[in-house]
């Protein structure tokens, strides 16, 4: 499987001394806050491949990221570096880019939008204030289960709902665990131009980003 990720020269620097790299929890991008989200993928993802021994996984895009966009997200002036990647995908799991969201937001997360509506529509019947949180059981037992759909090949592509902020996100993003130099097909340099109020907490914090 060919795939993309885009990490900090840092990490390109030493992928390139150990030729072997797991996800550090303790590296400053964490800023020692990981998202509950991260956490449950983190168990699903046991389930999916054999060989997994539990680290948070690394992020990767399944369509080359245009650099002349990702610069703009990337800090002004630091160097990171886009490495194109060919993974056996017996150690690579996908899902669709929207449907992640909804589960790292905890949403529910629904192939169509008429079994969205029922839910919610059980949600308004059980929890009488909108402000509960979080949900009381069943509802939140409903909630998690409908996360595993995150795997499920019936999910669309894009997001049945155009008025989701996320139904933009079309594509597929996938998830591994080791990140190994032998892998590396290619590897571009760049450096990031973006200025606005920008740290590598926040960007943990709105979501995953390859």
């Amino acid at each position: 499987m060919r795939i993309w990720t885009i990490q900090s020269e840092q990490v390109w620097n030493a992928l390139c001394r150990r030729r072997v790299l797991y996800v550090d929890e303790d590296a400053d991008k964490y800023a020692g806050y990981i998202p509950s989200a991260y956490r449950w993928l983190q168990s699903q993802i046991a389930s999916k491949l054999a060989a997994y021994r539990g680290h948070l996984p690394w992020w990767a895009y399944c369509r080359k990221p245009d650099l002349r966009h990702h610069r703009h997200l990337r800090p002004k002036g630091e160097m990171e570096v886009r490495l194109e990647l060919e993974i056996s995908d017996e150690f690579v799991v996908q899902f669709p880019c929207w449907a992640w969201q909804r589960v790292f937001c905890e949403d529910y997360l629904a192939p169509t939008r008429k079994e969205y509506e029922n839910w919610r529509r059980e949600v308004r019947r059980i929890v009488q204030c909108e402000d509960t949180w979080p949900l009381p059981q069943p509802m939140r037992l409903q909630l998690e289960a409908s996360w595993r759909n995150l795997f499920s090949p019936e999910l669309p592509l894009v997001d049945w709902d155009r008025d989701s902020p996320w139904s933009r996100r079309d594509g597929m993003e996938a998830v591994f665990e080791r990140l190994r130099y032998d892998d590396v097909q290619h590897a571009t340099l760049f450096k990031g131009s973006f200025t606005c109020g920008y740290t590598r907490a926040a960007r943990t914090r709105s979501g995953p980003r390859p």
